[in-house]
């Protein structure tokens, strides 16, 4: 946390930290285990010298590694926070890309869960400033009890 710890003001705390739901991780896990099968698949391949596609499940394979290597760190680097002045987002791995409203600013919390997003206990928050400002936060754990913290400080 320590983009929105070093941003901080005069007088600013966090009051909550919000993490990526789990099923985040399963385009990342799927990723790897498609990495090593192609592995596999390309050491049968030298092994029993049928040379003809190995370069494709070597290139597939690396393909696969560096997607998963970059959504880990795609995640990892990524924070959201309610302080108790703003709502912040950083995401980005090579470039950083900051969403930030101040919390009196907010005019409407909208809480988005499809029929999947609300078995899993998942959902995306669109949060609307004064004018034309918005912000979406994607896979939040439990969106309405972010909405319901962030509507707390607007009191």
């Amino acid at each position: 946390m320590s983009f929105i710890k070093d941003s901080l003001g005069k007088d600013e705390t966090i009051e909550e930290q919000f993490e990526f739901h789990w099923s985040i991780w399963i385009s990342t896990v799927v990723l790897a285990i498609l990495a090593i099968v192609l592995g596999i698949a390309w050491l049968i391949n030298i092994i029993s010298y049928a040379g003809s596609s190995a370069s494709a499940l070597v290139f597939g394979a690396l393909i696969c590694a560096l997607g998963t290597i970059y959504q880990l760190f795609e995640v990892k680097m990524s924070e959201r926070a309610l302080t108790s002045k703003r709502f912040v987002t950083k995401s980005g791995v090579i470039s950083v890309h900051t969403e930030e409203t101040r919390v009196p600013m907010i005019e409407t919390i909208e809480v988005r869960q499809g029929i999947i997003d609300r078995l899993l206990g998942r959902g995306t928050l669109k949060i609307t400033g004064t004018g034309s400002s918005s912000m979406l936060v994607t896979h939040l754990s439990e969106p309405k009890a972010t909405k319901q913290k962030i509507e707390s400080l607007l009191d």
